[in-house]
């Protein structure tokens, strides 16, 4: 076996795999506001601050300048010890995911008084019982009585809605 003198040769080996092509470093994109490792106090005192509209660990991130996992791990302590409660509330992240709704422990009822179903809401929950209904309808009066019920609820939702 003869020993190769590898002095010369520039080329790293993934290059020469690449088709000889040099490695450039890739730009590495800096986060928009400095981030920093989060403070229990600073979260309780936000949530205080937002009251019963509440807020998802990325909005109380974002506001704060601190970093999402450590809002979201500091969230969940606070939520087992029995200060913050969840929502049946999702709102949509900055990354287009839904994310639960926190709200501080006094205003949770407020929280709940305060979001009642729209209407939208509550016809599409009718519409999807009477999807599922229809695909069990063997005749043609069950069918009418499906029907029937579809009208009487959606009748509802438009006096309540008034």
């Amino acid at each position: 076996m003869v020993a190769r003198d590898h002095s010369q040769n520039t080329k790293t080996r993934s290059s020469a795999l690449r088709g000889g092509q040099e490695i450039k470093p890739k730009p590495v994109a800096l986060p928009a506001k400095p981030v920093r490792k989060s403070s229990s106090l600073e979260i309780q005192a936000w949530y205080i601050r937002m009251g019963a509209r509440g807020g998802t660990a990325d909005e109380c991130a974002d506001k704060l300048g601190l970093m999402h996992h450590a809002v979201s791990a500091a969230l969940n302590r606070l939520r087992r010890s029995g200060m913050l409660q969840v929502t049946k509330e999702r709102r949509v992240t900055r990354s287009g995911h839904s994310a639960h709704v926190y709200v501080w422990a006094p205003h949770a009822k407020a929280a709940a008084v305060r979001s009642p179903p729209s209407v939208d809401q509550q016809i599409l929950k009718v519409a999807k019982a009477f999807v599922v209904k229809r695909a069990k309808v063997r005749t043609e009066k069950q069918y009418a009585k499906i029907v029937r019920a579809l009208i009487v609820d959606l009748s509802r939702i438009a006096l309540e809605s008034v």
